[in-house]
Order: structure tokens, then sequence, then C-alpha cells
């Protein structure tokens, strides 16, 4: 015959190997046992444990649903035996039966404060791996909206096909955690872009795009950020060299044909000097190769001497004439020559004459110049003095964004 005292050890152990060897570890508590007072009930609870030990949790499931089929058991023992039903269901795979005993824990009005916040993390989870989105929702909603709680949420909705709750869960996850001083999660950043574009929401698409290059950085995500941005009507030569040269700075320029239009591009505008830097890295990094880009490399360093020669008279001509437009030009040849100082110099100067017929196109030229003198938020507040509604505020945010990259 089993006695109390034997009860008790079974018990005890019973939560021993549940503390140990459950998915979800909340189930520990020796203590219970003290309250385990009917006999009837030790056979099934024991072989429940052996069969545990064995980590055979079907058979642990079903004995421990035999001894919650035993007629006479105190409440205290029908709460220890939703406790083991919940976690041999758990790691048996059986999510339905799990969630029916969490339930059944936490309305039973035993449970501390601590335990159930517990108990509700790892129903929410079993009902997240059930694709039981109503009851992920109705759980975090209880929890208080935790970003741990919340990010279920997010994953639950995407995973459904709910594109629509997902990105507005996701958003608000994303502004919770930029505004409390912190880098959202890529996970949720990506979860916002793929529902984007599902939903067909370029202004979700490109928000998800900007926080990506910003947090993380990644050159795939450069590149996809550009694109939107090459897809921009009206944009003039020089201002696809400023995208396109973004493109080679954040690591996103790989092809060779990309290099080559590149540094072509800057020869249109009157870059030489850059379109020599270019064709450099291209050949450095192997995507350049062969006598077509050989030719291309000459010619820029033709032509980066011949822009050299002038300086000194194009110096002159920028000193002697007002508005500024000069300056500009000079500036902008500096930093294709790698003269970032007097880059920023004559570009100042140009923005200062006050009658520049494209002064955001000029602040985004000196932004760059900034950048490569590390002035990073002096090259910030530069890109940020764009208006909104000027031609060149995306190509200004973009800068923007590599400007306060992580």
């Amino acid at each position: 015959m089993t006695t109390k005292k034997t009860l008790r050890a079974i018990v005890a152990a019973l939560f021993v190997g549940v503390g140990a060897a459950a998915a979800v570890g909340v189930l520990s508590s020796p203590a219970v046992a003290q309250k385990v007072t009917t006999p009837a009930v030790a056979k099934p609870l024991q072989a429940a444990q052996a069969a545990a030990n064995a980590r055979n949790w079907s058979l642990a499931l079903a004995k421990a649903k035999e001894a919650q089929g035993i007629s006479g058991k105190t409440a205290d023992e029908a709460y220890l035996i939703n406790r083991l039903i919940a976690s041999y269901a758990t790691s048996a795979g059986d999510y339905p039966t799990a969630l029916r005993a969490y339930d059944a824990l936490l309305g039973s009005g035993r449970l501390t404060p601590s335990l159930r916040s517990q108990i509700l993390t790892a129903s929410m989870q079993i009902a997240y791996r059930s694709n039981n989105c109503g009851k992920v929702i109705s759980i975090a909603s209880e929890m208080g909206g935790s970003s741990s709680s919340q990010e279920l949420v997010v994953q639950c909705h995407y995973r459904s096909g709910n594109y629509q709750s997902a990105a507005r869960a996701a958003g608000n996850l994303i502004d919770s955690r930029i505004s409390g001083g912190g880098r959202p999660d890529e996970n949720w950043l990506q979860i916002l872009l793929s529902s984007s574009f599902k939903l067909g929401d370029d202004n979700g698409r490109q928000r998800a795009l900007e926080l990506l290059v910003l947090y993380y950085g990644k050159p795939q995500y450069w590149s996809d950020l550009l694109k939107i941005a090459e897809r921009q009507k009206g944009l003039t030569d020089r201002q696809n060299f400023y995208i396109s040269y973004l493109r080679m700075k954040s690591g996103s320029l790989k092809k060779s044909e990309e290099y080559t239009t590149l540094a072509q591009l800057a020869l249109i505008v009157g870059l030489p000097g850059a379109s020599k830097t270019i064709v450099t890295e291209g050949f450095t990094k192997g995507v350049l190769s062969g006598e077509r880009s050989q030719n291309l490399a000459n010619m820029a360093k033709v032509e980066t001497a011949k822009i050299e020669t002038k300086l000194a008279q194009l110096a002159k001509e920028a000193a002697a004439t007002p508005g500024g437009e000069d300056n500009v030009r000079l500036g902008e040849i500096y930093w294709s020559l790698g003269k970032h100082q007097q880059a920023v110099d004559q570009l100042e100067a140009g923005i200062k004459a006050g009658s520049l017929t494209n002064v955001d196109e000029t602040r985004v030229i000196l932004g760059v110049a900034q950048l490569d003198l590390s002035r990073r938020q002096e090259a910030v507040q530069t890109f940020s003095s764009v208006p909104r509604a000027s031609q060149l505020s995306a190509i200004a945010r973009l800068w923007t964004l590599y400007a306060r990259r992580g």
C-alpha cells in the first residue's frame, strides 16, 4: 500500500523531472507534493513519472490524464495534475491539450503573480506554435503589451497572411523601441518590409528599408532602397551620379557594368577625379578587368590630369566672379580630386553668395565632402537643410541615412 510519505516523494520527484525536462520550465514546485492525500492517484502518477524519466511524453501524458480521471481528488491534486498535464502535453507536442491545461491553471486562482506571468508566456508560445493566433493576441493583451508578447503577435499575423495587421503591429513595436532610444530588431523591420511589399504599400516599404539601412546597413538593404530612388522621375545626370556614388559607398555596387556606368557618368558631369577613383576601386576589388576597363581608366587619368592643370585659373575665376556658381564648380572638382577641405571651403562660399540656381544640389555635394572629412554631424545638418519639397530631398535623405548609420 502506498503511504502519504511515499506519495509526497513520488510527486516531489515528478516535479523535479518536470523542471528538468519540460519544454517550458515553470512547473517545478515540490511543495505542492504536501497537498497530495489520495492514494488512488499514486499509481498513474508513478507510471507517468517513469515514462517522463524515459522521455516518453505521450505515455506520461496518458498516465497523467488517467490520474485526472480518478474521482474523489482534492482541489490541490487536480491543480497538481493540471500542471503535469501542461508539461507533458507541451513536451509531447500536444498543444491543444497543453493550452487547456494552462487555461485551467490560469483560472485556478492559485498562481502567484510571477508564476502566472510565466504560465501566460508559456501558453502564448504554445498557441503560436499551434497557429492559434486568436489565443496569442488574447494572451498578449492580458500581458500588457510587452515587446516579447507583441513580437509573437506580429509573427502570428504575418504567418497567417494578415499582412495589414502584421505591418501595423510591427510598426508599433518599431516606434516604441526607437522612442525608447533603442534599436528595433531586424526581424521586425523585415516583417514590416515584406508585409508592405505584399500590400503594395510603397511608403511602408521605403520606411522599412530606410530603418534597415540606418540600423543594420547591409549592402542588400542599400541596394533595394537605392533602386527606389533611381526610379524618381526627372533626375539629372548629376543627381543620378550622387545616387549611384552612394551605392558604391554603401557597398552595394557589385557588377562590372555598374562600376563602368558610374565612372562614365562621373566623366559626363565633369568629375574625372571621381571617375578615376571609381575605376581604381573596381580594379582593386577585382570587379573590373580587361581592355575596355583599362581604356576607361586611362581616359579618367588623362582627364584628371587636364583638370588639375586648370585649378589655378579656376580658383582665380571663382574669386573674381560674384554669385557663387564658379565656387560651387571649383568645390565639386576639388572634392572629386580628394581635396576635401578646399572643396568644403568653396562650396560654403558658393552657398553664402546667396544666388545659386540650385542651392539644394550644392548642399548635397557639400554634405558628401563633409562626410569625407569625417564630419558626420555637420554633414547630417547640411543634408537636413534641403527642404522636403525639393527635387533633391530624396537624395539628401539617403545621404543623411548614410551619415547617421550605425
